[in-house]
């Protein structure tokens, strides 16, 4: 049965690009991709949201890690991500 057969909302779908490093290699443990900081999450996470294509506001730098996740999915801007399927992450 559908989801709007059932009064819930319609998922978006949406491709995102692959993190690649310089050679092309997908970032993760199997790759020795460097972990994520945990010292500023708040960093990491605005370079996640801007890593797609998306434009998060200079305050959200001292926003809590809710808040920059609740921004960024409601302000999410499909339009914005790159139609490719990878992008080199420095």
């Amino acid at each position: 049965m559908s989801d709007e057969r059932l009064g819930l909302p319609v998922p978006v779908y949406a491709h995102l690009p692959l993190a690649t490093d310089a050679r092309g290699e997908k970032l993760g443990k199997q790759t020795a991709a460097w972990p994520v900081s945990r010292r500023d999450p708040a960093d990491v996470l605005l370079a996640a949201l801007v890593f797609p294509g998306q434009r998060p506001p200079v305050e959200l730098r001292d926003a809590t890690r809710g808040e920059i996740v609740r921004r960024g999915i409601a302000h999410r801007l499909l339009d914005a991500v790159p139609k490719v399927r990878y992008i080199a992450f420095d």
